[in-house]
């Protein structure tokens, strides 16, 4: 299995907005030069996060795209449901005719049903246990280097310049 560009380039534009941005609008072609996603497809996946509620956008002078909630409650699930759909991998469906009954299957499909039903279980359940904040702070420990000072930080602390870069 191998999740799509475009989840991968929201989940790297998210983590962009949360930690270079410092809760300011972010112009996405900055977000795409950080993290190297090329500008029209960063655009439409920005649309698909927008209509999720997951991003805002401002337009203007000092304009660009925020995050629309705290990046503590942004989860990858979220972000995966936002571009690709529901996260789905398959359950017993199959149609049980009148002279059987419930607990009796034709075939063995309701024994893969269940396996795939629980990887979806898993995958969710770990997709939902992560944050863009927990993003942030695994990016903080590896020493990447913010584009943004934060408020209270020192600017040559951040690293404000073109090598900060997640």
């Amino acid at each position: 299995m191998r999740l799509s560009s475009r989840t991968r380039y929201g989940v790297r534009a998210l983590f962009d907005l949360a930690y270079h941005g410092g809760g300011r609008a972010v112009l996405a072609r900055d977000v795409a030069g950080r993290q190297d996603i090329p500008l029209r497809f960063l655009e439409q996946v920005f649309l698909d996060l927008k209509r999720a509620g997951i991003v805002s956008a401002r337009r203007g002078r000092g304009g660009g795209y925020f995050l629309a909630k705290p990046a503590t409650e942004v989860r990858l699930g979220d972000v995966l449901r936002a571009v690709e759909g529901p996260l789905d991998f398959g359950r017993c469906i199959h149609s049980h005719d009148g002279e059987m009954g419930p607990d009796q299957h034709v075939t063995g499909r309701c024994v893969t049903g269940q396996i795939w039903q629980q990887t979806g279980d898993l995958l969710r359940a770990h997709l939902d246990s992560i944050t863009v904040n927990d993003l942030c702070d695994q990016a903080s420990e590896l020493g990447i280097v913010r584009a943004v000072a934060l408020p209270g930080a020192d600017a040559a602390a951040t690293g404000a310049g073109p090598e900060a870069r997640a």
